[in-house]
């Protein structure tokens, strides 16, 4: 009798423990349910809100702290909605009851009732509310009770949200190289990703999502590099080009500036320009660590683009230096 009211003891135990097992930092939570009965919104899966930082809470109808939750989270809502924070509460009640919760306190943002036992599907913190702020890429970055203690994490996660379309798990490399901003690679990875014959429908979609958001990307620099060809010197303009073909490389944009900058390299004088640029900053580096010891001989190798490169706008600068030091 005594071993059975132990077992007894530890297998209550232990399910007390699974059910109050609280998502952890960089866990990712379990989808809604079939169940659930959406409020303010429509269908949706936390997984697809990646790009935005989210608030997720758990909150009951019957509880005196979610109610009072209801002002904080509008406050907050109200100052970050447009920098990309979005707001979710769960409740496990029927939807009736939810739905007369929500009219009353005039809710606006996302509502979602009837998800099921709150306590196994993500964990109930010591009560209600329980708040899990989700980062960008979905996972906890936060949790507590009261999302508006969470206020200077929120403002922290907030400057990395991002519009980009989001990708499964699997897809976590080339997320990395867009979250460095390793434009290039990342299309390339997508595009084979794209050539796998057994890649499914809905990754397919994701995944051309991600290309035109890159492309997207590329149209825009090489639009505003483009304007600006005739501002600036040369060599700004030939940089600017070429920063399009480096970081946004195997797109469309990218065989535009490189077009743009063999049109450039074809032309004698702008060759000429470029190539004073280039010695001239290897003088300029030279001149600049010998200086303070001998400024004579840091005159003498910017004297020498100015005399190979006269006209040109690296030897219009070389000798205002050349002026400045020799005073």
């Amino acid at each position: 009798m005594r071993t059975s009211i132990i077992l007894a003891t530890v297998i209550v135990a232990t399910a007390a423990l699974t059910a109050r097992a609280e998502l952890k930092k960089g866990d990712q939570p379990k989808p809604m349910g079939a169940s659930a009965h959406y409020i303010n919104c429509d269908e949706f899966d936390l997984v697809k809100m990646r790009g935005k930082v989210v608030i997720l809470q758990l909150a009951h109808t019957k509880s005196d702290p979610s109610k009072e939750q209801v002002t904080r989270l509008k406050d907050l809502d109200k100052r970050f909605a447009e920098k990309g924070l979005r707001i979710v509460v769960a409740f496990e009640e029927p939807a009736d009851a939810v739905q007369s919760f929500v009219d009353a306190n005039s809710i606006k943002y996302p509502v979602v009732a009837n998800v099921g036992d709150l306590r196994t599907r993500w964990g109930v913190m010591g009560g209600f509310p329980t708040s899990y702020i989700l980062d960008v890429r979905g996972k906890v970055a936060w949790a507590g009770n009261f999302a508006d203690q969470a206020e200077v994490k929120i403002e922290t996660l907030l400057k990395k949200v991002t519009d980009r379309p989001w990708l499964p798990e699997e897809y976590a490399a080339i997320d990395t190289d867009l979250d460095a901003g390793a434009f290039g690679p990342a299309r390339a990875a997508v595009v084979a990703a794209l050539a796998v014959e057994k890649v499914s429908a809905d990754n397919r979609t994701r995944l051309t999502a991600v290309v035109a958001w890159l492309d997207k990307r590329a149209d825009a620099a090489f639009a505003t590099t483009d304007a600006r060809r005739f501002e600036g010197t040369y060599v700004e303009i030939y940089k600017a080009y070429l920063e399009v073909v480096n970081v946004h490389a195997g797109s469309a944009a990218a065989v535009k500036a490189q077009a743009a900058v063999d049109t450039m390299l074809a032309s004698k004088t702008v060759k000429r320009e470029l190539d004073a640029w280039e010695f001239f900053e290897t003088q300029l580096e030279a001149a600049k660590a010998i200086e303070l010891k001998d400024r004579k001989k840091a005159i003498l190798l910017l004297k020498r683009v100015t005399s190979r490169f006269r006209g040109t706008e690296a030897g219009t600068k070389a000798k205002g230096l050349v002026a400045r030091l020799s005073k």
